[in-house]
């Protein structure tokens, strides 16, 4: 049977060092004249090598367990360090989940060290994770150090995040108080303080990043609370970038109540009266009227735009006119909605008065569509027909469709204002055949501006898409030549587009041979 084990620190055993193992050779106990056991005859799979476990084969000897009383073993508090450091290099690397991990191992070997709870809120804080910041900092105040300055910006910036009350912050860390309510500061938006200012600024810093990188979550997460001593500006950019984010995914009740925001904002901080004031409020009341008029409140719409009516005409500015006459054509389109076409065509006349008052130009020239909409509907094609004339010269002026999205400011793209554009032209040519002319003289007048379009298309490197042109040219001509050169167009589309203009051409195809 074996000998007892027997545990020994190895002092009785002549023992050479080796790094990271505790002995080299090891003399046999009992028979001084056995060769002494050297690192190969360990056999002691998954030990660490400070700890080195010596089995002896025969049964008569003991087992061995050398001593680490000598090894350097780090301690917790210097391993903590390293964690710490490495947590560092990864928040610098903008690793941020793994700087997190990385300080939580600190925080588990030495949970006494302020500086590995506020490292973890700056981490969490890049993440935007708020009450990981405000557990961390308010710890430190609580159980570490009360004065801590890093764990008081962060506890009172994780409170403002949160909307917290600062009150309630107070009562939570009356130790911190002081420190609390000085880097909190003021709650007077007349007089804030230099921090307040400075946090202010990152804030509106944040609001632009948000915007730039189309994280619209972000945005409207960062608006929930607007810090003391913000720039009217930063505010007015935020909520507006927001709601015409909801806007053009036709959410129009979250692009509304962006506006609404936005005007309880400035109706309470900008100053009465003043003419800039008037003329911010006058495009907000504006925005909230398109938005309620899409959103079908149109009794609200019109309510709202006579407000923003009032405010542009009190602002007074020459400068302003082009403002005046986009709420006018939207009271107008509102009026239109409602069925009130004498009152519609009377704003949009007054919109077109404003905008043209220097000539006509590419930012009158969707105010006199709108205009020219409203006479043909209502039966006045004659002076609807010079309308649309005038806004078709205005595009087609211009050699390269680039530089007319540039002088566009109400199109957003080259993509919308070239469907925009096919479609006048198009309304302009069914406006002809609508008369009461000749058939000849006002099919000859429909397909000459068509003619024009396709040739402006053409001009402007968009001649794929002037097949919406020469299928009704076909149609209305009944010749072969214009449904052919749709079918050679249409090759230049993408695959997805060019299969619809495909069956389109096979549907007039089979319309005029069933026709002849």
């Amino acid at each position: 049977m074996p000998a007892a084990l027997a545990l020994s620190a190895g002092s009785a055993l002549p023992v050479s060092s080796a790094p990271n193992v505790n002995a080299t050779a090891i003399k046999r106990q009992g028979d001084d004249n056995r060769p002494w056991l050297q690192p190969k005859d360990f056999i002691v799979p998954g030990l660490i090598t400070s700890l080195v476990a010596i089995v002896v084969i025969s049964g008569k000897y003991p087992i061995i367990v050398m001593s680490t009383a000598n090894q350097s073993t780090p301690s917790a508090a210097e391993q903590a360090e390293q964690f710490k450091r490495e947590g560092n290099a990864m928040y610098h690397e903008r690793k941020f989940r793994k700087a997190i991990e990385l300080y939580s191992k600190a925080i588990e070997l030495d949970d006494n060290v302020a500086a590995y709870y506020s490292n973890r809120a700056l981490a969490n804080a890049a993440l935007e994770r708020w009450q990981e910041v405000f557990d961390d900092a308010e710890h430190v105040l609580a159980k570490l150090n009360k004065s801590h300055h890093k764990a008081v910006y962060w506890v009172v910036k994780a409170s403002k995040e949160m909307a917290k009350p600062k009150d309630e912050l107070l009562s939570l860390l009356p130790d911190s108080a002081a420190a609390i309510a000085e880097a909190w500061g003021s709650d007077d938006d007349e007089h804030p303080t230099q921090k307040q200012l400075d946090y202010a600024e990152e804030w509106g810093v944040r609001v632009s990043e948000a915007i730039v990188k189309g994280r619209m979550d972000n945005l409207q997460k960062i608006l929930e609370k607007i810090p003391v001593g913000s720039f009217p500006s930063n505010v007015k950019t935020g909520y507006t970038a927001l709601a015409k984010y909801y806007m053009a995914r036709k959410e129009w009740a979250k692009g509304l109540e962006c506006f609404r925001k936005l005007l309880q904002y400035q109706e309470k901080r900008l100053p009465a009266n003043e003419a800039s004031t008037l003329d911010e409020l006058a495009t907000t009341y504006n925005n909230i009227g398109v938005c309620e008029k899409h959103a079908g409140k149109l009794e609200d719409a019109v309510t709202d735009l006579r407000k923003s009516l009032d405010c542009s005409i009190r602002a007074g500015s020459d400068e302003k006119d082009q403002n005046l006459a986009s709420i006018w054509s939207n009271m107008g389109s509102c009026q239109v909605s409602l069925g009130k076409m004498d009152e519609a065509i009377k704003c949009h006349k007054k919109a077109v008065e404003i905008a043209t008052s220097k000539g006509d130009t590419p930012k009158s020239a969707p105010l006199m569509l709108a205009l020219a909409r409203a006479l043909r509907d209502a039966g006045n094609n004659k002076e609807a027909d010079g309308l649309f004339g005038r806004v078709v010269a205005v595009w087609s002026g211009f050699s390269k469709v680039e530089d007319l999205v540039k002088e566009s400011p109400d199109v957003p793209d080259e993509r919308r204002l070239v469907e925009l554009y096919i479609t006048t032209v198009a309304e302009w040519a069914m406006l002809q055949l609508s008369s009461n002319r000749d058939a000849s003289v006002k099919t000859a007048d429909a397909i000459r501006i068509m003619e024009s379009g396709v040739a402006t298309l053409k001009r402007w490197g968009r001649q794929a898409q002037a097949w919406r042109l020469l299928l009704p040219m076909a149609q209305i001509s009944d010749d072969k030549k214009y449904l052919d050169e749709a079918s050679h167009v249409i090759e230049g589309l993408p695959e997805a587009e060019h299969d619809l203009a495909k069956q389109a051409v096979t549907h007039v195809t089979e319309q005029m041979t069933t026709k002849a």
